[in-house]
Parts: structure tokens; sequence; C-alpha cells
């Protein structure tokens, strides 16, 4: 093995290891009751919507681009509303918690999750060595992310699902009363 092969080794790894931690903390979000906090939410919102307009024009130079994110983006919009209408609220110790439906949640982390172990196999096996400059790694990453129909409709879809899923939480968990009213529906709630 060759010292090139061995630093892409070593940096794809070390990538992989900080991605699966966010990947675990993701997971973990899907199941149970889960705190609200709206500044979080509104910061999710806000970077997804940036990553959204960074890839959106590149992808759009193609047709085939375009249609990936537009069904992507329909696509998680759809699972969203879905998802929304399952979600259970409930306030304890002072703090508003929501429940998410784990079946939508653990549906799109799972392909975000496959989409991603393809993309670590296929580095792990590309020839071309990273670029040492970060602004020609991120337009390398950019170009890459909008040349491959399958990885845009999973990016546009997990953007669509996380927008509309925490505009939301956001919406309903600001209207004054909420969470006793979900409290006393308890398992009435829709499942």
């Amino acid at each position: 093995m060759t010292a090139a092969h061995l630093d892409k080794l070593i940096g794809t790894s070390a990538g992989a290891g900080i991605t699966a931690f966010f990947v675990y903390r993701r997971f973990r979000r899907n199941f149970g009751p889960q705190r609200v906090n709206r500044g979080a939410l509104r910061f999710r919102v806000g970077l997804f919507l940036a990553l959204s307009l960074l890839v959106v024009a590149p992808a759009a130079s193609s047709a085939a681009g375009a249609a990936s994110a537009a069904a992507g983006l329909a696509a998680g919009l759809a699972v969203a509303a879905w998802a929304a209408v399952r979600t259970r609220f409930g306030e304890r110790d002072g703090n508003l918690y929501y429940t998410p439906h784990p079946y939508a949640g653990l549906a799109v982390s799972l392909l975000f999750l496959g989409r991603l172990v393809y993309r670590y196999a296929s580095e792990l096996s590309a020839s071309a060595p990273p670029p040492a400059d970060p602004a020609a790694a991120l337009s390398r990453s950019l170009n890459e992310l909008s040349g491959s129909p399958a990885t845009l409709l999973v990016f546009f879809l997990l953007a669509g699902y996380y927008v509309y899923y925490y505009l939301y939480l956001l919406r309903r968990s600001s209207r004054p009363g909420f969470a006793a009213v979900e409290s006393r529906r308890g398992s009435a709630a829709v499942n």
C-alpha cells in the first residue's frame, strides 16, 4: 500500500468515524420522547436550507439532476407530512416533548445511511487522491453530488423531510396550551 492510499484510508476512516457518531445521534432521535429545543430546530432548518441552496444550482444544470432533486423533495415532503400528523406532544417537568413516529424517521435515516455506505465504499475504491485545498475539496464534493442523481434524490428527500418536519414541530409547539391538550390525549394520539 502506498503512502497516498494510506493517507486516503486514514482520512476517509476518520471522516467515517465522525459521520457514524452523527448518524447514531440521528437514529437515536427517531425513538422515544425528545425535548423541543426551538433554537436547535431553527438552526437545523437554516442549515438544511443553506445546504440545499448550495446544491440546487449545480443540480439544476442537468435534466436528470433537476428531476432527481424534485422527486427527492416531493418524497421528503410527503413522508414528513405523514410523519408529522403522527407525532405526539406532551409535557414533563415543565418541558415540552415530542415523540416522533419511529417508522418514518427510521426509513429516512436508513436511506441516508445506505447512500452514505455506498459513497464510502466508492471513495475507498476511487483512484484519485482528494485535493489538499479545502476549497477545491468542497468544489469537488458539490460537483460529485450534483453529478449523481441517486445522491441528489436522497439529499433532497432528507432536506425536504427535515425542513418540513422541523417547521411543523416549531409551529405546533408554539401554540399556547398545546402541550396540556396533547398530554390529556395521551395514548389516544394517532399512531
